[in-house]
C-alpha cells in the first residue's frame, strides 16, 4: 500500500502543477490515474489466477484465446 501512494505523490505534484500554471487538467489527471490503477489491480488479479493454474489444457486454451485476440485485433489496426 506504501507503494501505491508514493507512485500517487506523482500524480499529485502533476495536480499541484496543473493548478498552479493554471492548465486545468486536475480532474483529467485524477482520473486517468485512479482509471490506471484500477486496470493495473484487476490485471494483476487474472495473472494471478492464471499462473496459479494447474491444468494444462486451460493453461493453452487462454494461450490460444490471447493469441486469435491479437491477430484481430492487428487486422483491424491496418
Amino acid at each position: 500500500m506504501l507503494k501505491i501512494l508514493i507512485g500517487f505523490a506523482f500524480v499529485i505534484l502533476s495536480i499541484i502543477i496543473s493548478y498552479i500554471t493554471k492548465l486545468k487538467y486536475e480532474f483529467k489527471i485524477l482520473y486517468v490515474s485512479i482509471l490506471a490503477l484500477v486496470q493495473l489491480f484487476l490485471l494483476g488479479y487474472i495473472l494471478t489466477f492464471i499462473f496459479s493454474l494447474e491444468d494444462i489444457g486451460i493453461i493453452i486454451m487462454l494461450l490460444l484465446m490471447t493469441i486469435t485476440a491479437i491477430i484481430i485485433v492487428g487486422r483491424n489496426i491496418k
